[in-house]
């Protein structure tokens, strides 16, 4: 809770969506989903690690260009 609470908090997150995949003896595994607007990498990667975890991975990243309407 505390994790995806700090992220959320981060300009440009509109939503975050933790999911534990499979609890060990010493750690959790867990996905994070998230998803907004112009989401600044690098803070979003401090409010992970200073959450205390460790990022083996990061397995897809989606983006979309906005085009300002022609009126």
């Amino acid at each position: 809770m505390d994790l995806s609470k700090s992220i959320c908090e981060l300009d440009g997150v509109e939503e975050v969506s933790v999911i534990v995949t499979e609890v060990d003896v010493k750690t959790e595994t867990v996905k994070i989903m998230i998803s907004g607007n112009d989401i600044d990498f690098d803070k979003m990667m401090e409010a992970i690690s200073d959450s205390g975890v460790s990022v083996r991975s990061i397995d897809e990243v989606s983006l979309s260009r906005i085009r300002p309407s022609s009126s």
